[in-house]
């Protein structure tokens, strides 16, 4: 899962910025640096942590919250509710690349070593998901799906039972 802070990131968080009237802080540039550079989800502290131990002027947790907060809205990171856990959006280079075209995340998490992979869906799809579900009684107002499962490095060797991990049914797609 590794990614860059690369000049079209860069780009595109300053567009999405500018487009929302919203000032562009050094924090948020850097807090966005290294969810992006992270070779797997982090948590607000574990963020925190890495912030502080690569710039010198520290931050504290609740403004990473805050940042976090900021950049989920920008849609430059998601919050994946299965590990509690921020990550930044993979589609973000792609979208600079081809703004028309756009698409709808799925997360691929490991619950043994919390490895997550970013898929993307065409959004007529998900769009379709959405209106089935919406009803006179239902209306969706977030949606984002995270498939919890085990990687290929963690399959062979995992123990549900030593984990506390309880697998109600596995699917195969075959």
């Amino acid at each position: 899962m590794t990614r860059s802070f690369n000049a079209e990131a860069l780009t595109y968080l300053k567009n999405r910025c500018n487009t929302n009237k919203v000032r562009l802080t050094q924090q948020r540039r850097k807090v966005y640096d290294v969810l992006l550079s992270a070779e797997r989800a982090l948590s607000a502290y574990e963020l925190t942590k890495l912030y502080n131990s690569r710039f010198s002027r520290k931050i504290i947790a609740t403004s990473v919250y805050r940042i976090l907060d900021f950049l989920i809205e920008m849609e430059l990171a998601y919050r994946l509710e299965t590990i509690n856990k921020f990550i930044a959006s993979a589609q973000s280079d792609k979208r600079v690349a081809n703004s028309a075209s756009y698409y709808f995340p799925i997360f691929v998490i490991c619950v043994n070593c919390e490895d997550v992979s970013e898929l993307s869906v065409p959004y007529s799809l998900m769009h379709q998901m959405k209106k089935i579900a919406d009803s006179p009684q239902f209306k969706v107002i977030d949606s984002k799906i995270e498939l919890k499962g085990l990687c290929t490095n963690c399959e062979p060797t995992f123990n549900a039972n030593q984990k506390g991990v309880q697998v109600e049914k596995t699917i195969r797609f075959e």
